[in-house]
């Protein structure tokens, strides 16, 4: 919904409190603006203070900033996505006996305020799936069933008013049904999968209509990642299905969802990785097989628009895919909240690292982005689920 007339300067935006017309060379002051939002007229200039938004930094300092108020219930393993104006966690597990967990369809919201509200449920109570932001909504994807560790097949999105909407189902012949390391395009959102022992992807396009699935034709290869930029999805990485050899290569997709023949690989072979896209590159950060060497879990990997491969500095700690969630895209940022070791690492538009210091952000946490936060919700500490919700921000220098 319009609000009030803002611009861009420098790496913030503003709101605009003047505004101007030429008329016969000369400058006229306009004292009022509107705007037609759903059939009715409102007014955004001047500003009113209800709908002043504080600026958006895309290029400050980043700090950890404490807790918002808390999730309803501790939960852990829940899903994590941004819509438009909200951070949105989805399902996860709690705890109901020392030894037992029951799953969770409880779905919470963080306006840019940071003011809590409760959306409709998920369809089905379900943990462990996985969140991603396209065409402005929260999509939570997969996850496990409530009552066993049986993949699901269900796919639903949030938009700008929290209204939940179901999504055509992942394919029931997938093995592994959950998206592991999902990515969006303005044209398409992608799934990795395991398909009858060969790595494919489930493909929606930007009316959330499922298209065939993109074979990518590696067999026997599971654990890909994705990411993307500049309108292509990036697909890379990966192990064999018994986890003992890794891949480093990689397949790229246009706009129209046409392999390109290139030759772009990975630094290093490794799988499962946590992965961002933002408008000018494409991340391929750590992986989960870190017992080896701490090269293999610390290893960023980002590709530029031209789909060079950049070299940047690599994580403060490594990355465990299984463990840790906490990777997001902040105002134009890469943003990485380490679980275990207490850093903060992002990455700007110019891919120059900053580390911060957190405190306290519990394993099998999810994050997602809003206004000038990342917030890290629920997860584990001592072997119980955390109803935290911890705020990491961005703020002026």
């Amino acid at each position: 919904m319009a609000k009030a007339i803002r611009a861009i300067v420098g790496t913030e935006t503003i709101n605009i409190n003047k505004v101007y017309f030429v008329d016969s060379g000369m400058a006229k002051k306009i004292s009022k603006v509107y705007a037609v939002v759903d059939g009715k007229t409102k007014l955004v200039f001047p500003p009113t203070p209800e709908n002043i938004d504080e600026p958006i930094v895309y290029d400050g300092a980043l700090a950890y900033d404490g807790t918002a108020m808390p999730l309803p219930l501790p939960t852990d393993r829940l899903m994590g996505a941004s819509s438009e104006g909200y951070a949105i966690f989805a399902g996860g597990r709690e705890k109901k006996t020392s030894t037992s967990y029951s799953s969770v369809q409880a779905v919470t919201a963080y306006d840019k305020n940071l003011t809590q509200s409760a959306p409709e449920e998920l369809s089905d109570a379900r943990y462990g799936g996985h969140g991603l932001r396209f065409k402005g909504e929260a999509v939570f994807a997969g996850g496990y069933s409530k009552t066993s560790a049986t993949r699901r097949l269900l796919i639903e999105s949030y938009d700008s008013s929290l209204t939940r909407k179901s999504l055509p189902n992942f394919s029931a012949t997938k093995e592994h049904a959950s998206g592991l390391s999902p990515a969006a395009t303005e044209k398409h959102m992608a799934f990795p999968q395991y398909e009858d022992s060969e790595a494919a992807a489930e493909i929606y396009d930007e009316s959330f209509t499922k298209l065939d699935n993109i074979v990518l034709g590696w067999p026997k290869r599971t654990k890909v990642s994705a990411s993307s930029v500049s309108g292509h999805l990036i697909f890379g990485g990966g192990a064999n299905s018994v986890a003992s050899s890794l891949y480093s290569d990689c397949k790229t997709y246009d706009g129209n969802l046409t392999l390109i023949n290139d030759t772009h690989n990975l630094s290093l072979a490794r799988a499962v990785m946590g992965t961002a896209g933002t408008v000018g590159h494409a991340f391929f950060a750590g992986n989960a097989n870190t017992g080896t060497s701490t090269e293999y879990g610390t290893c960023v990997d980002v590709f530029d628009g031209s789909l060079t491969l950049k070299s940047v500095a690599p994580l403060t700690h490594p990355y465990c895919q299984e463990a840790d969630n906490d990777i997001a895209v902040l105002n134009g940022n890469m943003v990485r909240a380490n679980v275990v070791k207490g850093s903060i690492d992002k990455y700007d538009a110019s891919l120059t690292k900053e580390t911060s210091e957190a405190s306290g952000i519990p394993s099998y946490s999810a994050c997602a982005a809003v206004g000038n936060f990342m917030l890290i919700a629920g997860g584990t500490i001592s072997s119980s689920p955390s109803n935290a919700v911890h705020k990491i921000r961005i703020s002026k220098r």
